[in-house]
């Protein structure tokens, strides 16, 4: 268990130091959360088991859907998802589920995924960055496939926005207020030019008389 929490701690201090060097300025992160898949989280089910996990069950399959609100990307290779190790896990990644929002060559929607030992799930939790200054070795199919036999060796993960140090993100202000106790003196030599005007006016009609 204290193995488990230092290796969960490692992949968050790793998307942290991510968050806050300027040379990934430009990239985005979040935090993959895993957990057991169940049928009807995934795609339809072949029979059969799947030949990208071993025959042992020293590894699994970790798939999940990237649609995040701001996600896009332009290159297959510019997304790369780590481990607590902090070593890229090679992705797979399903040609038939990209979407593009404008039919343009940004992809904004795709499914992914990735084989991993069991002995990299302790934590259950991967950092995911996609951008510009990301490269990747992934690969690229036109259909991912899922089997009914090996279900049980299945992961699928949701996504979750990286802890914000509270200091990088407020911002505070400050208002200098200069009081002028002068003020009651001007507004009384604004209301001269009036006062004579007034006058003037009063003097006039009785002088017509």
């Amino acid at each position: 268990m204290v193995f488990e929490k230092l290796g969960c701690i490692r992949v968050f201090i790793l998307i942290l130091f991510l968050s806050v060097t300027p040379s990934f300025a430009q990239e985005r992160h979040v935090l993959l959360v895993t957990s057991p898949a169940t049928e009807g989280q995934l795609p339809a089910l072949s029979e059969g088991t799947d030949s990208r996990l071993s025959g042992s069950d020293s590894t699994v399959l970790v798939t999940g859907l990237l649609s995040m609100p701001d996600f896009s990307v332009t290159d297959t290779n510019s997304l790369v998802v780590t481990g607590e190790s902090g070593e890229a896990i090679p992705l797979i990644l399903d040609r038939s589920s990209f979407y593009s929002e404008f039919g343009d060559e940004e992809i904004n929607s795709l499914r992914i995924a990735f084989v991993i030992d069991t002995a990299g799930m302790e934590c259950g939790t991967f950092a995911l960055a996609w951008g510009d200054g990301v490269s990747g070795n992934n690969t690229v199919v036109d259909t991912m496939s899922f089997y009914r036999g090996s279900l049980d060796r299945y992961k699928v993960f949701s996504w979750e926005k990286p802890p914000v140090e509270e200091s990088s993100a407020t911002y505070n202000a400050t208002v200098d207020v200069i009081v002028d106790d002068k003020a009651d003196t001007y507004y009384l030599w604004y209301l001269a030019p009036l006062a004579v005007i007034f006058g003037l006016l009063i003097f006039r009609r009785f002088s017509a008389k």
